[in-house]
């Protein structure tokens, strides 16, 4: 009997410990499922992730082609009084450039005078002074061009109050006031991308007075194109 009976308690024992091992293994593989359904969880976040930056990134690109096709557009219905100017600029031929520009704005203002006048200026066609400044920004990758001189200009002069103090400044930066007096003629200036960014533009502002050397007056007519600039 009691034989019997120790024998029920062993196979009792036995099938306690055989059943707590299997929960404990039961136990292990469902943490361990468990982790695997986190780790699966946390890829496939990782992948949604990814391939939304992608998307984002090819949205961008797509975006970025589109708005430079329509930045582009102008070169296609520019004037034809604009082709000369479009040819030299594209060629780097920056001085012939510059003398393009003037002589273009004298013409489309219809002036009887040799240079713009600041009421000229002022009043000078917006959407050909827009193209003029694209262009240049485009050929010289925004080195050149009126928009560039007003970017400077209002870097130097936060407080919108034009003087000759911050005239001189403005020249210091785009090459045209050197050593504390304004270029002595037209032939110092540096025709090349190694000018000073925003040195062009030049002969629209200083067109009629520049031979006998520069003068501090002509700030009036830079601020009249750079004022003009803002309605763009």
């Amino acid at each position: 009997m009691q034989l019997l009976l120790g024998l029920i308690i062993g196979s009792t024992i036995t099938a306690v410990i055989f059943i707590f091992r299997e929960k404990k293994l039961v136990n292990e593989l469902i943490q361990n499922h468990q982790k695997e359904i986190v780790q699966k969880d946390y890829e496939i976040t990782q992948l949604n992730n990814s391939l939304t930056a992608i998307n984002k990134k090819t949205l961008s690109s797509q975006e970025k082609q589109k708005t430079d096709r329509i930045n582009l557009s102008f070169l296609d219905n520019l004037p034809s009084q604009f082709i000369n100017l479009k040819q030299f600029l594209a060629n780097k031929e920056w001085q012939k450039a510059d003398e393009e520009t003037a002589r273009i704005m004298l013409s489309i203002s219809q002036t009887k005078s040799s240079y713009l006048s600041v009421t000229e200026i002022r009043n000078f066609p917006l959407k050909y002074l827009i193209q003029i400044d694209k262009l240049w920004t485009y050929y010289s990758q925004n080195h050149f061009g009126f928009s560039v001189q007003r970017e400077i200009y209002l870097k130097l002069n936060q407080k919108n109050t034009f003087t000759q103090e911050i005239w001189r400044k403005v020249g210091h930066v785009l090459g045209w006031y050197v050593n504390k007096q304004w270029l002595g003629n037209y032939e110092k200036l540096t025709f090349s991308r190694e000018a000073p960014r925003g040195q062009f533009p030049f002969l629209p502002i200083w067109k009629g007075v520049f031979w006998g050397g520069f003068i501090d007056s002509q700030g009036d007519r830079f601020v009249a194109i750079i004022s003009r600039m803002a309605d763009c």
